[in-house]
């Protein structure tokens, strides 16, 4: 059975331009002048919860990065024992334990990118509000 190639992950640097498109999209550009001190400091609450918003989701994307590449690992060991299994089947079953160490990364893999949309859209939703504010 061969198994799907595991892509290498640029969800880190997706989590950058994603920061950087934020933090261009709340800075006000119009008016400046006619914004009171109390709204500049609810335009500064905002963009420091956009800001903290897309460190939670950076996060998440550099563990997705190491998660990619250890699950392009586990794949390459499952592999040889297909390919080799006089060499690295040890249990004489299939290749059953890489297999099976293969599928636990996907089903981690899975989750910490659920995780990631879901702070995705965290993060998406705090530009909106901060443009509100801001703008």
């Amino acid at each position: 059975m061969k198994l799907e190639q595991t892509p290498r992950s640029q969800v880190p640097l997706l989590a950058r331009a994603v920061l950087l498109t934020a933090v261009l999209a709340v800075l006000p550009t119009s008016a400046t002048d006619s914004i009171s001190a109390d709204e500049w400091q609810l335009c500064a609450f905002k963009i420091a919860d956009v800001q903290d918003a897309a460190l939670h989701s950076k996060a998440v994307a550099s563990q997705l990065g190491v998660l990619a590449d250890e699950l392009q690992s586990l794949k390459d060991d499952y592999d040889e024992c297909v390919r080799w299994p006089e060499m690295y089947d040890y249990a004489n079953d299939g290749c059953a334990g890489p297999r099976a160490d293969y599928d636990d990364q996907v089903d981690e893999y899975d989750s910490k990118l659920s995780e990631w949309s879901r702070r995705f859209e965290a993060l998406l939703n705090h530009v909106e509000t901060a443009t509100g504010y801001c703008l």
